[in-house]
């Protein structure tokens, strides 16, 4: 069997070998054995580690496979160096390797991650958008996809405000013009009277004890 296939586990096995973890468009994923998979001399060792893309030759033995020949077509070295990128690329990994299943179509899942591989591989793209995405997206595939067209509860349609809507078409559905939320005017009153107040005491004081307004006026300045 010839095809290409992205790497997303790999496990020693044995004191030699290796079991790989392949998704492959056509079969989904595959558990291969790569003997002599722990020897940094085999030559097929750079094409069939963690995150490689590559093209594999297997042989098929009683329900299993295991390695011939490998040959890279893209290894997404530039992941390695950023730890963030890096780890969110093996998360992907796992995720596609529990969402995927053994000879069933993988076509969809293997392209969105190399999709999503080759978009962390830009280092302008923020990583938490990648991820998001993705989520969204693997989410579809498998049938969890969230409906984002209304809510969920009451069935308001949802419109985007920074969309620009048809002419004529209001921004957003009838009778759900969101409400602008006013301030209590209570602890304006509150410190209104907490000066009002103290200043009329003093001011009728004044007026009672004197006859008419001498130092009151201090007083109520300096309040």
């Amino acid at each position: 069997l010839n095809f290409p296939a992205l790497v997303i586990r790999e496990a020693d096995y044995g004191e030699n070998d290796k079991l790989l973890t392949l998704l492959t468009a056509e079969k989904g994923r595959m558990t291969v054995l790569f003997k002599g998979g722990k020897s940094l001399k085999n030559r097929n060792s750079a094409s069939s580690q963690l995150l490689s893309y590559s093209e594999f030759t297997v042989k098929e033995r009683g329900g299993f496979y295991t390695l011939s020949e490998a040959a890279l077509i893209q290894q997404f070295f530039e992941l390695r160096s950023s730890l963030d990128r890096f780890a969110l690329s093996q998360y992907i990994a796992d995720v596609c390797g529990e969402v995927s299943v053994e000879n069933e179509n993988g076509y969809e899942t293997l392209s969105l991650a190399l999709n999503t591989l080759y978009m962390l591989c830009r280092s302008d793209v923020d990583t938490d958008f990648i991820k998001a995405v993705f989520e969204l997206r693997c989410m579809a595939l498998n049938g969890f996809c969230p409906d984002l067209s209304s809510c969920p509860l009451c069935g308001t349609v949802v419109y985007h405000p920074d969309l620009n809507r048809p002419e004529g078409e209001p921004m957003y559905p009838k009778g759900k013009m969101p409400s602008v939320r006013k301030g209590s005017k209570w602890p304006l009153i509150f410190l209104s009277a907490a000066f009002i107040i103290p200043m009329l005491v003093v001011f009728l004081c004044d007026l009672q004890l004197g006859g008419n307004i001498s130092w009151s006026t201090y007083v109520m300045g300096a309040i």
